[in-house]
């Protein structure tokens, strides 16, 4: 599965993807049954070939995507064009620094190694790939983790801050290679950093790949079906009817908030008891 996102560090436009594969392949065997045949970590020469080979598809696809200027038929981003350039080019787009780069703070020139002395990373030409993060296929919660990481929105509010004369600061998570611990934006270039960051309409941000392709055949024979639950079930149809639809049914909005942002609003803020709808 590839989650799409449109952001950097520093809530700049920096499309990239991260994916999330198994570390093996799928083989359906002569029962109609599949089995799973694990592989090795890839070497660094095979993330190369990988990534040469992602630079020259992604080429090829945006070559074929060039447009007349008089085909009506493309999507027109033209009113979004000049803020998504300052965002990728970092730099602001309004007030007494218009056209400059962005104010940043802790750079201390730092002496960092290349990457290519990465051996899980691989850049050809601009297109850098890393596969350094594995997780154990029975670690639940690490995966989770990485998951919930994957697809994070592009603001920490706790990292941001509001400071005289009239800007934002933003901390990053983590330090740039060049000593970089924080940016500062106007108002205004906050404003046109988010938007830049909006995907086209009806964009998917979540892919499924493969097996787990919601078409795939056989997707039901490689997905784990769920643990059945240890009470009995009820043999009266209109009960059995009820537990299915309860186990099918959404969290409520409440428990969604909790879980994602830890957040109980079921609980009162002037005396800490229970609030119910």
């Amino acid at each position: 599965m590839t989650f799409i996102q449109r952001f950097g560090s520093a809530l700049n436009l920096n499309v990239h993807f991260h994916a999330l594969f198994v570390d093996g392949v799928f083989y359906k065997k002569a029962d109609g049954a599949y089995g799973f045949f694990r592989l090795t970590e890839p070497s660094q020469e095979e993330l190369f070939t990988l990534a040469t080979k992602i630079q020259a598809k992604v080429l090829r696809v945006v070559k074929k995507l060039e447009f007349d200027d008089d085909d009506q038929t493309q999507f027109d981003e033209n009113a979004l064009s000049d803020l998504a350039a300052l965002s990728i080019a970092q730099k602001s787009g309004f007030g007494d620094r218009a056209g400059q780069g962005l104010r940043r703070f802790g750079v201390n020139k730092i002496e960092v190694d290349p990457e290519t002395n990465d051996p899980y990373s691989a850049n050809v030409g601009g297109f850098s790939l890393n596969a350094r993060v594995r997780v154990g296929g029975r670690d639940r919660e690490k995966l989770e983790k990485l998951i919930r990481y994957m697809a994070r929105g592009p603001i920490a509010t706790e990292r941001l801050s509001e400071t005289y004369p009239n800007r934002l600061i933003y901390k990053m998570k983590t330090q740039w290679r060049d000593g970089t611990t924080h940016v500062s934006f106007s108002h205004l270039d906050f404003i046109a950093r988010l938007v830049a960051l909006i995907p086209p309409a009806k964009m998917n941000m979540v892919r499924y790949h493969g097996v787990f392709a919601p078409n795939f055949k056989d997707r039901g024979l490689i997905i784990p079906k769920p643990k059945p639950e240890a009470a009995e079930v009820a043999t009266d149809f209109k009960t059995t009817q009820l537990q299915a639809k309860l186990r099918r049914a959404r969290l409520s909005w409440s428990e969604m908030l909790k879980r994602t942002f830890k957040i109980d609003v079921t609980v009162c803020k002037s005396c800490g008891g229970r609030m119910e709808i």
